[in-house]
Formats: structure tokens, C-alpha cells, sequence
């Protein structure tokens, strides 16, 4: 009498939970990548380096500058901007974004006379920091 082997199978099993895994896996990594150059700074610019330059409001009260990926990354005198790899966690994205969701009046909204940056441009910013916030 022969017993059925589960062996087979459950290699099977593995080999297509393992292919899915890897699937997945490639999709996160194939969003293209966002450059500072050529999509970050020209944000930060239009929105926020009127403020945020030395000699200006932004920069005298808070010492950040919009200006540059150095400046950026220098972050301000509360601290850093950005937390690579972590945009839920980098204090631009909350005076960026999430501050402007909330009903607290003495948050601290960026522009702080509005408008708000575009979904498009929040998710630009954002997919730069999960991306690891790089100088490129």
C-alpha cells in the first residue's frame, strides 16, 4: 500500500508563495524613481523658498533653506526635515500635509497662507523619502 506524499505539494506551495513574494516585491521597487533635481526642488521652490532663504522670515525664525538638497537635508533649528525612507515620520510631510488635516488651529501648516500643495506634489515629496530622500 502506498501513502500519498505531501511532499510535492508543499513545495509546490512554497515555490508559488515565494514567487508571489518576490512578485510583489518587484512591483513596490519598479515606481520609478523621484529625483530632487528635477522633481523635488522645483516644488520647494515655487512653495517654499520665498520663506525659507536666507534673509527671509522662514529662514530667520526656523534656519531652514528650501533652496538646496543640503539645505534640505540640514533641516532646521527644531531639527531634522526628513527621515529617509520614512515620510510618516519626517516633519516635512506633517507641516507639508498631515497639519493640514487636522482641526488644531495652532499647527503649523506650510505654505502658512495657503494654498496647500497638490495631492500630486505631497505624493512627489513623499515618494522621495520613502525612496531614501537621495541627492539625485
Amino acid at each position: 500500500m502506498e501513502r500519498n506524499c505531501p511532499k510535492p505539494r508543499l513545495a509546490l506551495m512554497i515555490g508559488v508563495v515565494a514567487s508571489l513574494m518576490v512578485g510583489s516585491a518587484l512591483a513596490a521597487d519598479s515606481e520609478p524613481t523621484v529625483s530632487f533635481q528635477r522633481q523635488v526642488l522645483p516644488i520647494l521652490q515655487e512653495h517654499c523658498v520665498m520663506c525659507h532663504a536666507p534673509g527671509a522670515v522662514g529662514y530667520q525664525s526656523v534656519s531652514f533653506d528650501a533652496r538646496s538638497y543640503k539645505g534640505v537635508r540640514a533641516g532646521s533649528a527644531a531639527g531634522v526635515a526628513v527621515i529617509p525612507y520614512h515620510p510618516d515620520r519626517s516633519p516635512l510631510m506633517r507641516v507639508l500635509d498631515h497639519a493640514w488635516k487636522t482641526n488644531d488651529e495652532k499647527a503649523l501648516r506650510m505654505p502658512p497662507l495657503g494654498p496647500q500643495l497638490s495631492p500630486d506634489e505631497l505624493k512627489v515629496i513623499s515618494d522621495w523619502i520613502k525612496q531614501g530622500a537621495k541627492d539625485n
